[in-house]
């Protein structure tokens, strides 16, 4: 599946397949239509003991070992005569299995698969598209919900995102990786047979055992045995939730991207047309949010069963058959990580909404609700972060893989110390706007989101960074770091909203989750420094600036403006190394003996 936990009702981002899991933004409001499994980012990915040669040649050792074109077929080894095995069963654990006769004659080419740049184009095209439904789907959304009604919704939400994975234990967010080598082998259905039986059958546990205790479910999800029958609509939604992103991550997998990219706008275009319509028509209540979103997935998978379908009858039945196990053997390991990842991820997103449920004076789910009315343009930031992490991190991993790892690091300084600057910019702009949204278009419903925006704004921009940063520990394969990090961050949160909630309301609930991530911030930061990245002064008062939105829009823009000139002027913000890069970004392409020299001293 997917990167995961986002929300539906705000700003859309369209990242398949890409490893940046934000807990402030949802698959559906991103466009990417549902929750999703959040593997580790390629082409780093942690824990992968096995490289793009060994995936196609079906060892274990490097490809070019023996000089031999990676693109010639493999073919049995003269140490076993040239005898073949099933596929799946290996010989010792330090050999991977021999590639089945079906396909030791050349190289299989994936039905329908399209080049990665049609693919990137129609993500990026669907992406501005989604961003603008989302945004038109938010602003209605809450205009016709009630304030508590929208917090029935948050957590409904909140619970469909951290249950899709786990229900099926987060082996589709390993197809990535996986698809491709049993697709070399000429493996590629009864792959797709294991996997699709062993999601159905784990997610049909899981849903029924959400049907069995369903008020009890209600009480800690709603803080409310009376939702028992809101969590019937849960388990409804959370089942074309789980059958969308199986479907979705198989084709991703299977590189057919631009057919992925409709699929997702079509999901958000059709939870935006059947929301609108249920609330429209009068049912203003988080069950019609719920059914719509359900619908809106069972219409996706149509089409997607279509293609599907189409790209199974393109596939043949392996020359040998798949050994017993073999599937499970190749993914478990990185499907537990990537779940171990996924629930960490989601449930520090979910954290602060769960506490205010269960600790806020008054009533809570009015009180989530105004919470979720202030994330709305905030979330707009978070969609920009992970839109840079993903573009940022082939960049680090090139100079990483090439021993730059210096350079990596100083480019991951410049990208922190502009984001920072940028997103704090537009958190400005934001603010500005807030009150016409507030007061305009909401009629003044939600004041104390309107409120708290300043914060929310804060904390959106610090986990935007977050993002960012810790691209530098997937380039060192250290995913237990990340996980450590998001733990920390997770108890902090957990802790000072048990502390604040009781006594402030919202704006303890705002206020500890600002303090946790910039708390994580620092915890990334801190793990990035052992590794070999550099802060400096400028990084510092670059994350230290969105601490002005509080004070107000005008006094954070004059704060940039300062910082802007103080680096144009020399003083310490960026560094010589930063300054050339910026240098070398603006300038036309040089000759090739120039980039060259340059190459050559960056290796120096």
């Amino acid at each position: 599946m997917k990167p995961s936990c986002f929300d539906p009702l705000d700003a859309d981002v369209a990242l398949p397949g890409i490893a940046v899991v934000s807990p402030f933004t949802s698959a559906a409001e991103s466009g990417n239509g549902a929750p999703a499994d959040a593997g580790p980012p390629e082409p780093v990915g942690a824990g992968v003991a096995t490289d793009a040669s060994a995936a196609i040649c079906g060892s274990s050792s490097d490809a070019d070992a023996d000089g031999r074109d990676l693109s010639e077929p493999c073919r049995p080894s003269r140490e076993d005569g040239g005898r073949k095995k099933d596929v799946g069963r290996e010989e010792n654990s330090g050999r991977e299995e021999s590639v089945p006769s079906a396909v030791e004659a050349a190289a299989f080419e994936m039905p329908y698969a399209e080049s990665l740049l049609a693919g990137v184009t129609a993500m990026l095209v669907m992406a501005v598209a989604q961003r603008a439904i989302g945004m038109v789907r938010a602003i209605l959304f809450c205009r016709w919900l009630d304030p508590d009604q929208l917090g029935l919704w948050d957590m409904a939400w909140g619970f469909i995102t951290l249950m899709a994975p786990l229900a099926v234990l987060s082996v589709p967010g390993a197809f990535g990786r996986y698809a491709e080598h049993f697709a070399q082998r000429g493996a590629l259905r009864p792959f797709i047979r294991r996997t699709a039986a062993f999601c159905v059958g784990s997610a049909a546990v899981f849903l029924a055992m959400i049907v069995v205790l369903k008020q009890p479910l209600a009480e800690l999800v709603f803080g409310d045995l009376s939702y028992g029958g809101l969590m019937l609509f849960v388990a409804a939604a959370l089942t074309t939730t789980i059958g969308y992103n199986y479907l979705t991550s198989l084709l991703t997998a299977m590189r057919q991207a631009r057919r992925v990219a409709m699929l997702d706008f079509l999901n958000s275009g059709m939870f935006a047309l059947l929301g609108i319509v249920f609330l429209a028509a009068g049912a203003s209540t988080a069950h019609a949010v719920v059914l719509a979103w359900c619908g809106a997935c069972l219409v996706c998978l149509l089409p997607a069963g279509r293609w599907l379908a189409q790209t199974w009858r393109r596939m043949g039945e392996p020359a040998e058959p798949l050994g017993p196990g073999a599937v499970a053997r190749k993914m478990a390991p990185l499907a537990a990580g990537i779940m171990v990842v996924n629930l960490l991820t989601n449930l520090f997103g979910l954290a602060d909404r769960a506490m205010i449920v269960h600790f806020a004076p008054g009533d809570a789910l009015a009180v989530l609700g105004q919470y979720h009315s202030s994330r709305v343009l905030p979330l707009l930031l978070v969609s920009v972060a992970a839109l840079l992490s993903a573009i940022i991190l082939p960049h680090l991993s090139h100079d990483w893989e090439a021993g730059r790892r210096h350079r990596a690091a100083a480019r991951l300084s410049l990208a922190l110390k502009l984001s920072a600057w940028g997103l704090t910019a537009a958190s400005a702009g934001l603010l500005l706007f807030g009150p016409i949204l507030f007061t305009g278009a909401w009629g003044q419903k939600f004041a104390d989101g309107l409120a708290v925006l300043p914060w929310t704004l804060t904390l959106c921009v610090w986990f935007g960074i977050v993002m960012l940063a810790q691209q530098y520990l997937w380039c060192a394969e250290r995913t237990r770091l990340v996980c450590a990090a998001l733990a920390a961050g997770l108890a902090i949160n957990a802790g000072l909203n048990f502390f604040l909630l009781p006594r402030w309301g919202l704006h303890g609930a705002v206020w500890g989750t600002t303090i946790a991530n910039g708390a994580t911030l620092l915890i990334i930061l801190a793990m990035n420094c052992r590794l070999g990245f550099c802060c400096d002064r400028g990084l510092g008062l670059a994350l230290l600036a969105p601490l002005m939105l509080p004070v107000g829009a005008l006094p954070t823009l004059g704060l940039l403006v300062g910082l802007a000139a103080c680096a144009a002027a020399g003083c310490g913000l960026v560094s010589d190394e930063e300054r050339a890069m910026i240098r070398e970004r603006l300038r036309p392409r040089g000759s090739e003996d120039e980039s060259r020299q340059h190459d050559d001293e960056d290796n120096r």
